[in-house]
């Protein structure tokens, strides 16, 4: 997951929408600067590789310092690095720009992600999130950042999504270096279930190589979604490199969904990329399960971009409007 895009948008035909309201985004976070600065000082402790992957187009994105950037980084001073990449974005975030921002790139709705951390005092970002989604709610939903380290805890978050306008929960289970399936979080899960509350699951790849790569695979999910068959399941970033065996698990439950954020779709037709069984199954079997996700600042370019690469994969009108809207509306129980 990542922050959205500050740049300038060049425009594309996202800004023609094929289906009524608008293209969804199902993985974003506002370029508010301290849910950022939250959000990479949480990778800088638990996954400071991708401070370093993600350098160059990170400064680019946010206007920082390369130079300071990467200074603090060969000093180790990943803290600091971060403020580097934070402060080039300015004191104040303005909503009705950022909202501006997606109708140039043909976004009508965004599902904004939160993160477990406060800043300042007395304040909390998923809160933070939520304020922002409650002054444009046609446009915004927020979801809980839940660390799951803590189950206890963890089901407190949960229990007072409703009373916080918070409308799903967000899990990185890398991030946490915990197995999602274990027994101890169901009452975590059960929670969410109960309350109607899609949880998104960071699933496949990640750059944390101080723990298991498979921290969330489809092994993970299927579990899940066998012991709470009742709740929504968004997997991250579509699960790759696991496609072949998430397909599976997305036509055993009704109730589990991928949404493919972080990649880039003109790749999906290239042989050997491993997205065959993503775009075959999700013409057919799964064509209702498959949702665009955006994690704009990881491509550093306009989201529009990464819709015109939806469209030019050849998927049919049909599929394609579920795939860029429908099946995300059905989901997040929006107006078409």
């Amino acid at each position: 997951m990542s922050t959205a895009t500050r740049k300038t948008p060049s425009p594309g035909t996202a800004a023609d929408p094929r289906s009524g309201g608008g293209v969804v985004d199902m993985c974003s976070m506002p370029a508010e600067p301290e849910v950022c600065r939250a959000y990479m000082r949480r990778l800088a402790l638990e996954a400071p590789a991708y401070l370093r992957i993600f350098a160059r187009g990170w400064c680019r994105t946010y206007g920082a310092d390369p130079d300071a950037y990467r200074q603090a980084l060969r000093e180790d001073r990943l803290l600091d690095a971060v403020d580097v990449l934070v402060d080039g974005m300015g004191d104040e975030f303005e909503l009705d720009a950022y909202l501006a921002e997606l109708d140039e790139n043909g976004i009508g709705h965004q599902v904004v992600h939160g993160v477990p951390a406060p800043f300042g005092t007395g304040s909390d970002v998923n809160d933070l999130l939520a304020g922002l989604a409650a002054r444009a709610p046609h446009r915004l939903q927020a979801w809980l950042g839940l660390s799951l380290r803590n189950p206890d805890e963890a089901l407190r978050e949960v229990r007072s999504c409703p009373d916080r306008g918070l409308r799903g929960i967000t899990v990185n289970p890398f991030l946490d270096d915990v197995d999602p399936a274990d027994p101890r979080y169901a009452p975590v899960f059960a929670a969410a279930e109960e309350r109607s509350l899609p949880v998104w699951l960071h699933t496949g790849q990640h750059f944390a190589s101080d723990r298991p790569l498979d921290r969330c695979s489809w092994w993970h999910v299927d579990r899940i979604a066998v012991r709470h068959p009742e709740l929504d399941i968004v997997v991250g970033h579509a699960g790759w490199p696991w496609l072949r065996e998430l397909t599976a698990v997305a036509q055993r439950h009704r109730r589990v969904h991928l949404e493919i954020s972080s990649h880039r779709p003109r790749h999906f037709t290239e042989p050997g990329s491993g997205w065959e069984p993503l775009m075959s199954a999700g013409r057919t079997t799964i064509r209702r399960k498959v949702m665009f996700g955006s994690s704009a600042a990881v491509h550093d370019v306009p989201i529009s971009r990464l819709v015109d690469e939806v469209r030019r994969l050849g998927l049919g009108e049909d599929v394609e409007a579920a795939w860029l809207s429908g099946n995300a509306r059905r989901l997040l129980a929006l107006e078409p």
